[in-house]
């Protein structure tokens, strides 16, 4: 009797053991999700809490790898850092990078393992500003992203997020300096602005990552445009931010943006309209939440204000925008 109750309750412990790594399985994937929710946002730490422990219960899931990447990125591509928080993520960058690569087989026919090569390859292109990449090290990753990435067939799965970073690779020289893109020519680069713009589209309506693909795309857009080029652009552009809004409106940065966007178009009296609103929206979050992101936006406001004060003196900018002292 005694041997048969000891074997009930082991078995009962193995069960729970089973019941509990069930569980563990299903919990990574539910902070997976979460932190694209976190991204789409502009709340970074979030998601990269969210990843970092995901990671913890899944330690050799390659797909966390390619994802933390994506956020460290965005997070100092698009983020308020300090020169510490900048640092730190460099480094955690790389150390991720490094591991990633490590635990993907890079003679792999697998579409999935294929396009997590190709994608961190890539992650290290689009960030290659903010993380300090040298021109030649940034064609050396963008030709191992594109060699695993076009092994991709279309029948396959991942094909179409393949082809978001083959679009943005497309479009990547209109954005370089002038010094780049004399290293980047005379490296023998080539690319296509039509086809990239196709390639973009596709994985933005086909693939599994369209809302990041189209932050990425609108990035680009609003950094050319900045640079003074392609003011044909704005209207595009304005409808993109448009858009993500309407899905993520807790991100304060893509509204900073908008407004900066209908200035550059020229509508003053629609800038400003946005400008009080959004003024208005930051006071009743700060009586609840007083984070950094809010006083950063707050500043960013008051900044604009000011600026289109003193471009536009035939616009009375009476808001009390312009006295904010955060």
């Amino acid at each position: 009797m005694k041997k048969i109750l000891v074997g009930l309750i082991c078995v009962f412990l193995l069960f729970q053991t089973f019941l509990a790594n069930q569980a563990d399985k299903e919990n990574w994937k539910e902070l997976y999700d979460l932190s694209f929710d976190h991204v789409r946002n502009g709340e970074y730490d979030q998601a990269i809490k969210c990843l970092e422990k995901a990671r913890e219960i899944e330690p050799n899931n390659p797909v966390i790898y390619w994802r933390l990447t994506f956020v460290f990125g965005f997070k100092v591509e698009y983020g308020r850092n300090s020169k510490e928080d900048i640092k730190k993520l460099k480094e955690m960058f790389s150390q991720v990078f490094n591991n990633g690569i490590v635990l993907c087989d890079s003679n792999s026919i697998n579409p999935e393992i294929l396009f997590y090569l190709g994608g961190l390859y890539g992650n290290r292109v689009l960030f290659k500003q903010a993380l300090r990449q040298k021109g030649r090290s940034t064609l050396k990753d963008m030709g191992e992203s594109r060699k695993h990435l076009r092994k991709i067939k279309q029948t396959e799965d991942f094909y179409y997020e393949a082809r978001s970073y083959l679009g943005i690779f497309n479009y990547w020289p209109i954005v370089m300096s002038g010094i780049q893109k004399v290293v980047v020519m005379g490296a023998g680069y080539k690319w296509d602005l039509k086809q990239g713009f196709q390639q973009i589209k596709d994985s933005i309506n086909y693939g599994k990552y369209g809302d990041d693909i189209e932050f990425l795309y609108r990035g680009i857009l609003q950094n050319i445009i900045k640079k003074g080029k392609s003011e044909h652009r704005i209207p595009e552009t304005i409808e993109l931010t448009q858009d993500l809004l309407k899905k993520y409106p807790r991100n304060l940065k893509l509204k900073l943006d908008l407004i900066d966007l209908h200035e550059k178009k020229g509508d003053l009296i629609k800038a400003k309209e946005m400008g009080d609103e959004f003024y208005q929206e930051l006071l009743l979050l700060l009586k609840n939440n007083e984070c950094f992101e809010i006083f950063y936006s707050l500043a960013e406001l008051k900044r604009k204000s000011k600026e289109m004060l003193a471009q536009h003196a035939n616009i009375k900018m009476g808001s009390p925008i312009v006295s904010i002292s955060p």
